[in-house]
């Protein structure tokens, strides 16, 4: 049985409460789903920068996040979702454990999320990736015009 932590599921409610934006958690053997120290992300910063400084390129980074964007006919949507990112020297017996993993933290995600995920072993995916989760074209994000 995969667990998840407390600390995960209080960063989980308070991602669906507006008190942060993010979070990155790891999987650890034993005590199961640990938040990742200093993983809160802010709605101040760059995004995309703010996931990779909690990556490495040998584990897998799980990623829940809430963005408040607007697109080019619609202003101030929100969705949340789940960011999986594989670094490309993670070992093929631990990519294959991911999709087990990655359903026991989606198990504490509110319902209306379930479609809203994001799996990147690449680097250049995640903005394609964020657009396809929204009815179009992703023009800003937290109020700051999106330049990718």
């Amino acid at each position: 049985m995969v667990e998840v932590t407390s600390d995960v599921v209080q960063a989980i409610e308070s991602v669906k409460n507006n008190e942060i934006c993010g979070f990155s958690c790891t999987f650890v053997k034993g005590p199961g789903f640990v938040l990742t120290e200093g993983s809160e992300i802010s709605s101040t910063g760059d995004i995309f920068d703010e996931l990779l400084s909690h990556f490495e390129e040998d584990e897998v980074c799980y990623n829940i996040m809430k963005l408040k964007y607007d697109t080019a006919t619609q202003s101030n949507k929100e969705v949340l979702f789940l960011v999986t990112m594989i670094g490309p020297a993670v070992r093929p017996l631990r990519k294959a454990k991911v999709s087990t993993e990655k359903a026991f933290l989606k198990d504490k995600m509110p319902r209306s999320s379930d479609r809203n995920e994001i799996l990147m072993d690449e680097i250049p995916d995640f903005w394609p990736s964020l657009n396809r989760l929204a009815p179009g074209p992703i023009t800003s994000i937290f109020g700051r015009a999106v330049t990718k």
